[in-house]
């Protein structure tokens, strides 16, 4: 994977880029990712919350507390609804980028 690596949402609204390498990929099952993400679990690629920087645009919020107790963040746009990062408040220092496809963030 190219560093910097850019995304975004669907209508172009949002924008950001990711300036390291991801930490780790997973497939998280837990069961926000699942209601999230429609299916039995969401790819994501979980980064250091300071390697990602919004570059255009300003995603909207949704938290709820998780089975764990912990608070989950989702952002997203809020014109057409790509979901775009996760966090958890259990591990503040991480950010999650969800929908990665092909060895690259969704455009």
């Amino acid at each position: 994977m190219q560093i910097p690596f850019t995304g975004g949402c669907a209508c172009g609204r949002i924008r950001y880029e990711c300036s390291a390498p991801a930490r780790r990929m997973v497939n998280c099952h837990c069961r926000d990712c699942q209601l999230a993400s429609g299916s039995a679990y969401s790819p994501t690629v979980v980064m250091a919350r300071d390697a990602v920087r919004v570059t255009r645009g300003r995603p909207a919020s949704y938290e709820r507390q998780a089975d764990s107790g912990s608070i989950a963040r989702r952002e997203f746009c809020a014109h057409c609804g790509t979901p775009l990062f996760a966090s958890s408040s259990a591990s503040p220092q991480h950010a999650a980028v969800p929908k990665f496809e092909k060895g690259r963030p969704r455009p």
